[in-house]
């Protein structure tokens, strides 16, 4: 039951994100950049450092919105970043929920 809540307030909260943050007028854009989400977690989940340049070039995506997509997790202690050394990485916690989610 905890999994299926927190799985619900996740999807609403980067539907709501993208719904206020990034503009498209067509539908097949929305879906692509919730593709492009899902691509980040799934490079994340490895739980290791990736820098914005890596994630920039595995996901055809500019730096701008894998800056954006990085802060939003962080936001929301889905991931961390090192700002420094522009560097993402997953959460310890988020990664044993995606862990569990995936059996």
């Amino acid at each position: 039951m905890y999994m299926v809540v927190y799985k619900k307030v996740l999807k609403n909260k980067l539907t709501r994100h993208l719904n206020t943050k990034i503009h498209y007028t067509v539908r097949r854009d929305y879906a692509l950049m919730e593709s492009k989400i899902s691509m980040i977690l799934e490079i994340l989940s490895d739980g290791k450092w990736h820098e914005i340049e890596e994630l920039q070039q595995r996901i055809a995506l500019d730096e701008y919105k894998v800056q954006e997509i990085a802060t939003f997790l962080n936001k929301y202690d889905f991931a961390m970043i090192d700002g420094a050394n522009r560097k993402v990485k997953i959460s310890r916690d988020f990664q044993r929920f995606l862990a569990q989610t995936t059996i």
